[in-house]
């Protein structure tokens, strides 16, 4: 639980409506900039609201009930599932969790046949984060489809093979992931400053990120044993398709 400037305090029901009404306050934006400042809002929410309940718990000695690593999957599908699975990798790791990625797997909405462009999104992390990237990733990826229906609405695709169209969706989606890693990630920092200062405290709250960052990083290590990093993935697609996708990203 947290305390708001009012000093009026929340419950995590109070927080979850909170934030979902402000991701649905996005997903309606009349424009970008209303988009961006619901969006950041929630992020910042979501972050300083992990703060607290990290903080909390750390105080009270509770590093079980409230701190335990949970593993859960989100898939993707379709020909731009890769660029949809960056959008919640983003997702994931602004709100402290790890990501591992599945591609290629067997369906079994098409009678359990393998799917190439099934790929499945595995977000490793305190329970409560884990929840709120679910949250964030239901909003974000409709808000990444409506960016880029409207971008491509302003393209003259009438040159291009459909190969060519497919590469310049597919980098917008792309470069809107990398976009929005950026934004969520200064919403997250954001977060922290606001409870740094609550707290008048720099060092207790970087001290309780740390204990979360290697809880969750051990837990991955005793699971699946040390693993590489994975690059952030190049598409292939013009310069305008990654920058018209990074700002939207951004916004």
């Amino acid at each position: 639980m947290s305390t708001e400037e009012t000093g009026t305090r929340f419950t995590p029901e109070d927080y979850a409506r909170k934030i979902d009404g402000l991701l649905k306050k996005a997903e309606q934006a009349g424009t970008p900039e209303e988009a961006e400042i619901f969006t950041g809002k929630a992020q910042e929410l979501m972050s300083k609201y992990a703060i607290d309940e990290a903080m909390l718990a750390a105080a009270a000695g509770d590093k079980q009930k409230s701190q335990v690593v949970v593993r859960e999957e989100i898939v993707f599908t379709g020909s731009y599932s890769q660029s949809h699975w960056d959008v919640g990798r983003e997702i994931a790791e602004a709100n402290e969790c790890r990501t591992l990625i599945q591609k290629g797997t067997y369906n079994p909405d098409k009678g359990g046949k393998y799917d190439p462009y099934r790929i499945v999104l595995i977000v490793i992390g305190f329970e409560e984060d884990v929840k709120r990237v679910r949250m964030l990733n239901a909003s974000l990826q409709i808000q990444a489809q409506g960016a880029l229906n409207k971008w491509w609405k302003t393209v003259d695709s009438s040159w291009m093979t459909a190969m060519e169209k497919y590469k310049e969706r597919r980098q917008f989606l792309g470069s809107f992931a990398h976009g929005l890693g950026i934004q969520l990630e200064n919403a997250a920092a954001l977060a922290r400053k606001k409870a740094e200062d609550e707290r008048g405290d720099k060092d207790s709250v970087a001290l309780v990120l740390r204990d979360k960052k290697s809880r969750v990083d051990d837990w991955v290590d005793a699971e699946y044993g040390k693993l590489r990093n994975i690059r952030r993935k190049g598409y292939g697609g013009s310069g305008h398709a990654k920058n018209a996708g990074r700002q939207a990203g951004m916004r």
